[in-house]
């Protein structure tokens, strides 16, 4: 699927065979994991992403890449999210019910994206 030029692709479309995505989505949620050892020395930053027509995607950014991402997002704010790995979501805790989820590593960009507003839907259980 080529994608024009200021076109986005939307998370139902997301799948394992292609790398080169390109999405713009809102943060809805971000958090820090950590073991109950170390609970001050977390291990990954977990995200939650919505699309402009209510798909959900989780992201993952490893310890050594955290600081970089998580003091740059911000809740709420939409962002153009592009060079980034899919992983099946298959753990234990899921946070969205998507077959996929992101992760980030020294290449993904997470740039502001100030030209839409992506409103929150209801909760979806």
């Amino acid at each position: 699927m080529a994608l024009v030029p200021g076109h986005f692709h939307m998370v139902t479309n997301l799948c394992g065979r292609r790398e080169n995505w390109r999405l713009r989505l809102k943060l809805v949620r971000v958090w820090n994991m950590s073991t109950v050892a170390k609970p001050n020395d977390p291990f990954a930053t977990q995200m939650v992403f919505i699309d402009e027509e209510g798909g959900r995607i989780e992201a993952t950014v490893p310890k050594q890449h955290m600081q970089r991402f998580s003091n740059s997002v911000v809740e709420g704010e939409v962002y153009l999210v592009t060079n980034f790995t899919l992983n099946r979501n298959s753990g234990k805790f899921r946070a969205c019910g998507h077959e996929y989820k992101m992760v980030f590593h020294g290449g993904t960009r997470v740039v502001r994206y100030e030209r839409i507003s992506i409103p929150l839907p209801g909760f979806a259980f």
